[in-house]
């Protein structure tokens, strides 16, 4: 309503008096383009169209109709669903041109526009009812829209006059079409007739033509009388626009007047974010704190909030703020990762060796030994070393103690050798862990520390790429004040190790344990979460077959190992409710 009152206003006006309401009209169009971008809140209309992207051509692009005119620029908007509905409308006698998408909301940047140009100036505002796009232009200019699938084409160019057109009009017309687009159809009848031709908005739907020497004013005219068009001429120009809409469907939303009682605040936070309090004031929908006209918004350089709204709802919004703008209680949570193991193994082994040897006229006539080696070197005359006469060779790897016996019983040639070994180890380990961590109420907190380990793969082009796995210990937390003081934990602790490689030209391995969980504790209470508890034991033989199960002598043909081991891990969590301090 304001800018029809303006546009009639200038209409009615003299040329000097358009002089002199030039200044009062770009400051009036600039303060409504500040109110639609202060305009963020989100509209109760559900759903909306967004405009993602706005691109400037200077040539027609080649799947747009054919111009009767010079062209001057091609604006193509890019919406994320349908097109909506567009409005185009002019002001202070075609140098301004207005483009109004209702219900849409705009995440699209402004084009770069030439340097001495015709357009002079591309402003794109938005509100919660609609997006607006202000061209201003040296000269007034025809345009035309056309719609694309989700693209809508805004043409802006200079229509050729009577003298300028070089084809004669022709009365009467030849033409066949089969299933083409109406928009299509209408232009190939004003070409054929030499007519100048403005199509404004979207023209739907598809026509089959087939005429002989029909003029071509009844064929154009039937066609707009069939789809329900609107036709319109201006100066030798024919104009078609889309039908006029049904009533419960408006062709225009028109941005509404703001009220004169509206007043404008800024409000500084101290303790809660803007974005995040912004979100708050607007999640209510069904009871909104702000009026139809209301807009909110935030300074998040300065952490201020931008509100526009009746005086009578300030107040009220300004109490909200105070009451909500308060400092979160800090928490301090302590954790305790205690991992706790006790091994035992002991190992008993031994070897023996036993060589009967028998002189004969001062040779040696027969032999036993360990091995055919130490035999031959008996037979030889050679007296064969201690490695080499053992049959039985079950030491322990790491003995800690060794008994060894050699007899000799020269006289009949016969040598044996004992030598027993053992092993007992005992190992207790102790792993504590003590990470802390302070956060705000309702705020996740997470600290870890560890390493990376790194694991190659080979790739598809034949190098090797590298991959890091974390090995860490890890808390995360998310506290929970509630009014009686107790605090809710929402969990999860981690503790990672590097573990053993399993198989060859393999990485290590990673021991993982981790708990996950929510409970409930009290200010300054120590809980435990979690506890695992875990005993090996082991046992394994090396033995001679049959030598092994005689009697009293079976141990010394056998290795024998045994294993005892448990490990235990305990999670211990105390939370505790940080006080402000006191002036």
């Amino acid at each position: 309503m304001f800018f029809q009152n303006l546009y009639d206003k200038i209409r009615s006006s003299s040329f000097y008096e358009i002089k002199a309401l030039t200044l009062y009209t770009r400051l009036t169009l600039s303060l409504g383009t500040l109110l639609i971008l202060l305009a963020t809140s989100a509209s109760l209309a559900a759903p909306r169209i967004t405009l993602n992207q706005l691109q400037l051509h200077n040539e027609p692009p080649a799947t747009l109709p054919t111009l009767s005119g010079k062209h001057y620029a091609t604006f193509a908007l890019e919406f994320e669903q349908q097109v909506p509905l567009p409005n185009l409308f002019t002001l202070n006698d075609g140098q301004k041109l207005i483009l109004d998408l209702p219900e849409t909301d705009n995440r699209a940047a402004p084009p770069s526009l030439k340097q001495g140009g015709i357009i002079e100036n591309l402003t794109i505002a938005n509100n919660h009812h609609a997006t607006r796009i202000l061209f201003d232009l040296l000269r007034p200019l025809s345009y035309q829209l056309h719609q694309s699938e989700n693209t809508l084409y805004l043409t802006l160019f200079e229509p050729r006059t009577a003298s300028q057109t070089a084809s004669p009009k022709i009365t009467r017309i030849n033409l066949s079409l089969e299933q083409e687009p109406l928009s299509s159809a209408l232009q190939k009848i004003a070409q054929d007739a030499g007519q100048n031709l403005i199509l404004n908005g979207e023209i739907t739907g598809t026509t089959s033509i087939q005429l002989q020497q029909v003029h071509w004013r009844a064929a154009f005219e039937l066609l707009i009388q069939q789809h329900q068009l609107q036709l319109e001429e201006r100066d030798g120009v024919l104009l078609v626009s889309p039908p006029i809409p049904e009533p419960s469907t408006p062709a225009t939303t028109a941005i509404p007047a703001l009220p004169a009682s509206l007043k404008t605040e800024l409000i500084p936070l101290h303790y809660a974010d803007a974005a995040d309090l912004k979100q708050t004031l607007e999640s209510n929908q069904k009871n909104p704190l702000l009026s139809e006209h209301g807009v909110l918004g935030i300074d998040e350089r300065t952490n201020t909030l931008l509100i526009q709204d009746e005086a009578e709802r300030m107040e009220q919004i300004r109490t909200l703020i105070k009451q909500l703008d308060t400092p979160s209680k800090q928490v301090l949570i302590e954790s305790r990762i205690v991992i706790a193991a006790n091994d035992f193994s002991s190992e008993l082994g031994a070897r023996l060796g036993v060589s009967h040897l028998e002189a004969t006229q001062q040779q040696w006539g027969f032999s036993l030994s360990g091995s055919s080696e130490a035999a031959n070197s008996a037979l030889s005359g050679t007296t064969p070393v201690l490695d080499q006469r053992l049959s039985v060779n079950l030491p322990v790897a790491a003995a800690a103690g060794r008994v060894g016996l050699t007899l000799a019983k020269l006289s009949t040639g016969s040598l044996i050798d004992l030598e027993l070994s053992a092993a007992q180890l005992e190992g207790k380990t102790e792993i504590v862990a003590t990470p802390r961590i302070i956060t705000s109420n309702g705020y996740e907190a997470s600290i870890q520390q560890g390493v990376q380990i790194p694991y190659r793969s080979d790739t598809l082009s034949g190098g090797t790429d590298v991959s890091f796995k974390d090995a860490v210990m890890e808390l995360k937390v998310t506290p929970q004040i509630t009014p009686d003081h107790q605090i809710i934990l929402t969990l999860q602790v981690k503790k990672d190790a590097v573990g053993g490689i399993l198989c060859n030209n393999c990485e290590p391995s990673v021991d993982t344990r981790e708990v996950k969980t929510r409970v409930m504790i009290g200010d300054g209470e120590t809980l435990v979460i979690g506890g695992i508890y875990e005993e090996r034991k082991t046992g394994a033989e090396n033995r001679i077959p049959l030598l092994a199960d005689l009697p009293i002598i079976g141990p010394l043909f056998k290795n024998r190992r045994e294993t005892d081991g448990q490990g235990e891990l305990l999670i211990f969590i105390t939370p505790s409710i940080l006080q402000p301090p006191t002036g």
